[in-house]
């Protein structure tokens, strides 16, 4: 192993850490984020990265290598696995097994990781795989703590996001924990039981809850990791780890601290919805009925030019909406609100809405998972011709309540709310 001669070094290194590192911002885990995963290395063999996204996992951390003498060692199965992955469209983390025994170690297994993930993309960080107790145990805590810090520096310098993974005794009792806090924590923490039922999202950002997991088709067992924090959007829209950054959304009424923010920019970005004005979106506006058909129309990217009348008596065909309600009546998308008349510029109720999808989705072939059995208190207020609806895109968690169980099928559907539906089923 690489011992380069050692240097003391103080936490000034910390402050220069945090300095350089604000402007990657904090990120801290999400409220309801939670996307299941594997990591692995070479010694997991031969593997069908299409059985892994199909077994539900949406991410991949890949060993890209480990600590040996100057040159690093990259995994023998690295770029077999990256391409692999990328080809089954899971998201891509990495990890390098360090040795380390310095801060001029870290930093010399940063420069390998470098080099072997140049012109790659990840959405997940580069983590600094720290728990060899022969060459590392007898490192003071401080020693073993600026290794870290450096490496994840040196990454930072170059475009990367990186992190720690460690197992719980090491966060506790070899590294100081504070010192780290607030950048990427990885806990190897195995459970009786091999679930993350017992859950460790509190203090860390990703949690490898066993090492014995199994996926069909394949023989090897597998580490299952569960992730807390979006990584893949704050990577893409920070411009990290490979990808250019994002361009922020024109407009001055969403920022980027509001909980519609990524819904919003997913819909602009796709071309699903548009401004009340250049740089005004009106989150806080009810959605019409004209609207909402539009933007089922722009998802199925109708050719507007092909629709040029309508039986409706209250559909200008003149209107940004005309073509888009005649697509969706011919089919059967919609069918009016009675005497001719689709009242386009009526906001749409969110039982309205909840119908119009279920009538696309079938009209498309379009299928929604079933996971959980929802109930309301105010089910009883549902409108027959909606109700199946409602409770069909419920039990998809296409669409929740208002609080305290209470669904509000004659509520209004704002802009906000609909741009966080539209994500949903897209």
């Amino acid at each position: 192993m690489i011992n380069i001669r050692k240097m003391k070094k103080t936490y000034a290194l910390l402050l220069a850490f945090v300095l350089l590192l604000s402007s990657f911002g904090i990120l801290s885990n999400g409220a309801s984020f939670k996307e299941y995963g594997v990591d692995i290395s070479s010694h997991n063999g031969e593997l069908d990265f299409n059985r892994i996204k199909a077994a539900g996992k949406s991410f991949v951390i890949l060993r890209v290598g480990y600590s040996y003498y100057e040159t690093g060692k990259k995994d023998d199965r690295f770029e077999e696995y990256y391409a692999a992955a990328k080809a089954a469209g899971l998201n891509v983390g990495a990890y390098i097994y360090s040795y380390a025994e310095s801060v001029e170690d870290a930093k010399l297994d940063a420069k390998h990781v470098l080099s072997w993930i140049e012109g790659k993309k990840f959405e997940y960080p580069i983590f600094f795989d720290i728990e060899d107790e022969e060459y590392q145990g007898g490192l003071t805590t401080q020693t073993r703590t600026e290794m870290c810090l450096a490496f994840m520096l040196t990454m930072k310098e170059n475009g990367y996001l990186a992190g720690v993974y460690a197992s719980q005794n090491w966060f506790n009792n070899y590294l100081d924990k504070n010192a780290l806090s607030g950048y990427p924590l990885w806990l190897a923490k195995w459970t009786s039981d091999g679930t993350d039922s017992s859950g460790s999202s509190e203090s860390y950002n990703l949690w490898q809850y066993t090492s014995s997991g199994k996926i069909d088709g394949m023989s090897c067992f597998f580490d299952f990791d569960v992730c807390y924090t979006d990584y893949p959007t704050y990577i893409k829209d920070k411009g990290l780890n490979g990808y250019t950054p994002t361009p922020k959304i024109p407009f001055t009424d969403v920022k980027e601290t509001a909980w519609y923010y990524n819904s919003v920019k997913y819909c602009y970005e796709k071309g699903y919805l548009s401004g009340t004005g250049k740089t005004i979106f009106s989150p806080e506006m009810n959605m019409t009925r004209g609207m909402f058909v539009t933007v089922i129309g722009r998802i199925e990217k109708i050719n507007a030019s092909d629709y040029k009348t309508s039986p409706f008596l209250d559909v200008d065909m003149t209107e940004y909406y005309g073509p888009y309600v005649e697509w969706a009546r011919q089919k059967s998308i919609v069918s009016g609100m009675g005497e001719n008349k689709f009242e386009p510029d009526e906001a749409i109720t969110r039982e309205q809405m909840c119908r119009i999808i279920c009538t696309y989705a079938d009209a498309m072939d379009i299928t929604f998972g079933n996971l959980k059995e929802a109930h309301f208190k105010d089910e009883d207020k549902i409108s027959p011709w909606a109700y199946e609806s409602v409770m069909r895109l419920a039990n998809a968690g296409v669409v929740s309540g208002m609080g305290g169980d209470i669904f509000s099928p004659k509520s209004m559907t704002t802009r906000a709310q609909c741009a966080e539906i539209i994500k949903r089923i897209t």
